[in-house]
């Protein structure tokens, strides 16, 4: 699961067994921001970021989970008789692809208008 900005903070202060108060204390700020910051209430910019990294003695990155990606594409699966379509396909000319194209697509129309009228029927 990925952290917030705020729990990052949050957990890296935690390991570092300081009190909210103590690293208001180090940024010259009130301990209610910090507070805050750590429970998502407010952003903060860049410039209080690297002062909260410099208190804390790390980099601002490590406010940031490494960057995975959180799902894997793949390609669909094909049955065998597309795959043959696939492989076909690429030694097709242009005019033969629109062809194709067109052809498919009257193809679908018809079918999709047979199961309409089937269903008009029931």
């Amino acid at each position: 699961m990925v952290k917030t900005l705020g729990e990052r903070i949050r957990e890296i202060r935690e390991a570092k067994e300081l009190t909210q108060r103590e690293i208001a204390a180090r940024l010259q700020i009130d301990d209610y921001y910090v507070s805050r910051l750590e429970n998502n209430h407010i952003n903060p910019t860049l410039a209080t970021l690297q002062r909260l990294a410099n208190a804390l003695g790390v980099e601002v990155r490590d406010f940031f989970p490494p960057t995975q990606p959180e799902f894997k594409i793949t390609p669909p699966k094909l049955d065998k008789d597309l795959k043959k379509v696939v492989a076909l396909w690429k030694g097709l000319s242009e005019e033969h692809k629109q062809l194709m194209l067109r052809f498919i697509e009257q193809t679908y129309k018809l079918d999709t208008q047979g199961t309409r009228a089937k269903v008009k029927r029931m």
